[in-house]
């Protein structure tokens, strides 16, 4: 199995799951720098 079959995979079980994180992240992240750049 290739990575990218693999990656796939992993999107079609579990797609939405890791879309809320990525975006829960990103958005920690930015709350994060903003914070501590300013």
């Amino acid at each position: 199995m290739s990575l990218s079959q693999t990656r796939s995979y992993s999107y079609t079980i579990s797609g939405s799951h890791i879309d809320a994180m990525v975006l829960l992240a990103r958005h920690l992240l930015e709350s994060y720098v903003m914070t501590y750049v300013s």
